[in-house]
């Protein structure tokens, strides 16, 4: 496997810190989303109020403020999912290296749980816990869960507030899924920063069995 050392793991660090770079970039883009959604709903309630018209130029400037913050958001959130997903990958195979043993860590599911339906529910938190166990994490027991919960929280709400928006036909209608987006800044920045936290942990816990190179080297798979 690419990127494999000599003792059969994988290094962390420079990963890790990549992911911890991109979290960070995305908890300020949720707080900038969650601003623009504030804005939003506001020049929305004063087309309500008929002081302007939802086709004049404040309502433009709305929109297209509203598109640009939103695709800074998307490009940030995809850099931070991908970066993400290698570290799962990663740190997974470390763990079950580290494990000796399988103990149901699977490398690949890891990541590719997420997108299975139904499954992503509760099958990627459960790989993550033992990814956590095997690495011999000792960080605050309350972290996993709460995490999960949070993006659990988060996803749901965005699922919401997407349906909103499509469907959306009126002043009123789009004020709706603007609220579900000021809403959902709570849940995700929390999920961000507990996801931080997740990676420095596991990746600090790993890092002796890295260092002290004991393990025989991994097989090799193409």
């Amino acid at each position: 496997m690419r990127g494999v050392q000599e003792n059969g793991l994988y290094e962390l660090s420079r990963l890790a810190q990549w992911v911890l770079w991109l979290m960070a970039g995305l908890i300020v883009m949720e707080v900038v989303y969650g601003l623009d959604a504030v804005n939003y709903y506001m020049m929305l309630q004063r087309v309500l109020a008929d002081e302007i018209s939802l086709f004049g130029p404040e309502a433009a400037l709305a929109d297209n403020t509203t598109m640009i913050v939103g695709l800074v958001y998307l490009g940030v959130y995809l850099a931070a999912g991908i970066a993400s997903g290698i570290w799962i990958y990663r740190s997974a195979w470390n763990a079950r290296e580290i494990a000796g043993s399988d103990d149901g860590i699977r490398p690949g599911w890891a990541v590719g749980w997420y997108f299975i339906p139904i499954m992503n529910f509760f099958k990627p938190y459960q790989i993550q816990k033992r990814v956590w166990q095997a690495s011999g994490v000792t960080a605050a027991g309350w972290l996993l869960p709460t995490w999960w919960g949070m993006w659990l929280l988060a996803n749901a709400i965005a699922q919401v507030s997407g349906r909103v928006w499509m469907g959306a036909n009126s002043a009123e209608e789009f004020a709706g899924a603007a609220i579900f987006d000021m809403v959902n800044v709570v849940p995700s920045v929390i999920c961000a920063v507990l996801w931080r936290r997740i990676v420095h942990s596991v990746t600090e816990a790993q890092r002796p069995a890295f260092e002290s190179n004991l393990r025989p080297a991994a097989a090799v798979f193409e």
